[in-house]
């Protein structure tokens, strides 16, 4: 049986942490590009659908252009086959694009 010297414990310890640096950095790597293929693919799916539409509507930033929630509203019309109803007195929650949100959901989950 052959003792590690203790110059041979700190190498094997660096090239340990090396070798978990580089999974880590590795891993990093394919979980964003896993999220962007993701959302390419969504937004592709939500284009499809949006095409549909008279006028048709076009998503180019997935997060940015759904966040005032009238192209959500736009979607859940084409993927309903309805037109959804915007009440006039509806007062807007704190964050104004957060009103269209809930409509949205709010119609669906009633249906």
């Amino acid at each position: 049986m052959h003792l590690l010297s203790l110059q041979n414990i700190f190498l094997l310890s660096y090239i340990s942490n090396s070798v978990q640096r580089c999974l880590s950095k590795l891993f990093s790597f394919f979980s964003d590009e896993q999220e962007s293929v993701q959302k390419r693919t969504f937004t592709k799916w939500i284009n499809t659908h949006l095409a549909k539409r008279n006028p048709p509507m076009l998503v180019n930033d997935l997060f940015e252009d759904i966040k005032d929630g009238v192209m959500l509203i736009a979607l859940l019309e084409v993927l309903s086959g309805q037109k959804l109803l915007i009440p006039n007195d509806f007062s807007l929650p704190l964050c104004p694009w957060q009103g269209n949100q809930v409509i949205a959901v709010c119609d669906v989950g009633g249906k």
